[in-house]
């Protein structure tokens, strides 16, 4: 059956499995949970660097950017600005491709 990006639940299938064929790589999923507010979908390390992925629903992003609907996206925001300040790779993602893209320009 082949995984669709077009909603957040299938972008997300789709990263953790890229994910899994990286070396050097190790990830957890983050459940939805009001006693992790603000914690991106996907945390991990590659190569030696913390990631932390914040996936939407594919076209939400507009330039890159994400205007919070809700509380829950604003902590999420603060959590990733937080996250890359501590130099670690973090954002938000509409695409497979662009989370590639930032993973990939660690190597």
């Amino acid at each position: 059956m082949k995984t669709s990006t077009r909603t957040e639940s299938g972008l997300q299938e789709s990263v953790i499995k890229w994910l899994k064929t990286l070396d050097c790589c190790w990830f957890v999923k983050i459940p939805g949970s009001p006693y992790l507010r603000g914690i991106p979908d996907l945390i991990g390390c590659y190569q030696g660097r913390f990631f932390a992925l914040e996936l939407k629903t594919p076209g939400r992003l507009k330039y890159g950017v994400l205007v919070p609907k809700n509380d829950s996206e604003r902590h999420q925001g603060i959590v990733i600005l937080a996250i890359q300040k501590a130099m670690g790779i973090a954002g938000f993602f509409d695409s497979l491709e662009e989370c590639k893209k930032a993973l990939l320009e660690v190597q």
